[in-house]
């Protein structure tokens, strides 16, 4: 007894009969006359039997779907197709034969350790990932390396950020969220090996968020705060009164007035003309011979 090819049956011979082939198996051969099942190929599944009245219907294996895969032979169901792991796919592709065939997804990296699962990771902002252990950063002169996942609780080897360059401050509270970010107003970062933002000193102010350096008050002004964030925080000296061309000057006694004056230390606070018979040395009180009086 022959059956005919791709018939989905099976012969038994001390019986003579065909027979159905089973879940997780098919009989498919399309030049020679179906004789056994076989199980289905790694990638594929089986998990119903059919039949039409008296006449046995052919069903072959089917694929797993996209994004899983089975590495075995003889899926019986289609929950033996197992899913990929979490951020691959198998990129539109059915009836995938290994875990291999799951690849991460756009947006994401992947650091290969021999003989460990390496997982799929999302690409920190500071990073462009290309689905490997490719990445470039995001801000030219910013250093990364691949460490142990421990510092953000995460399993495996991560790409951590170790530094920035001038003008940035390391932002690393989460994964994800590492990169390098320019100093806000009010803040610069001077060293080569950008760490942290520190506030603008006395003297200076800076007004926006940028890689920039906090500038220095402009001369005939003075400043005693730190982190100063507009140029109006720069207060004007008194009138009459100069810093002598020097710029980036912290308090109001780096106003002084000319030679023929002397700045009033109290009431108006302006420069008034020295006395005919005292002499005022760099806008200082006047001298009367060799006391200092108002």
């Amino acid at each position: 007894l022959e059956t005919q090819a791709g018939t989905g049956l099976d012969m038994i011979h001390a019986n003579q009969q065909c027979i159905q082939c089973q879940k997780g198996y098919e009989c498919t051969q399309a030049s020679v006359p179906c004789i056994e099942c076989t199980p289905c190929d790694r990638g594929f599944y089986k998990d119903s039997e059919f039949e039409n009245g008296t006449e046995w219907i052919e069903e072959s294996c089917m694929p797993c779907p996209e994004n899983t895969y089975r590495d075995q032979f003889g899926a019986s169901e289609r929950a033996g197709c197992l899913l990929c792991p979490v951020l691959s796919s198998t990129s539109g592709a059915v009836g995938q034969k290994s875990k291999t065939d799951c690849r991460c997804t756009r947006g994401t990296y992947q650091i290969q350790v021999p003989g460990n699962d390496s997982p799929c990771l999302l690409c920190p902002r500071g990073l462009i990932c290309f689905q490997n252990e490719t990445v470039l950063p995001v801000v030219e002169g910013s250093k990364w390396d691949i460490l142990p996942g421990n510092f953000f609780r995460m399993e495996g080897n991560v790409f951590s950020l170790i530094h920035c360059p001038t003008g940035y401050e390391v932002l690393n509270l989460t994964h994800e969220g590492q990169e390098c970010s320019e100093c806000t107003a009010g803040y610069e970062c001077t060293s080569s090996i950008g760490l942290k933002c520190t506030p603008c000193s006395v003297g200076k102010y800076k007004e926006y968020k940028s890689t920039e350096s906090c500038r220095a008050c402009d001369e005939d002004t003075y400043n005693i705060n730190i982190s100063s964030t507009s140029r109006s925080d720069c207060t004007s000296c008194p009138k009459d009164a100069t810093t002598k061309g020097k710029i980036g000057q912290t308090s109001k006694s780096a106003c002084s007035c000319s030679n023929t004056s002397y700045l009033d230390p109290i009431g108006t606070n302006q420069c008034i003309p020295c006395p005919k018979s005292a002499v005022c040395i760099k806008g200082q009180l006047p001298i009367f011979g060799e006391r200092y009086t108002a």
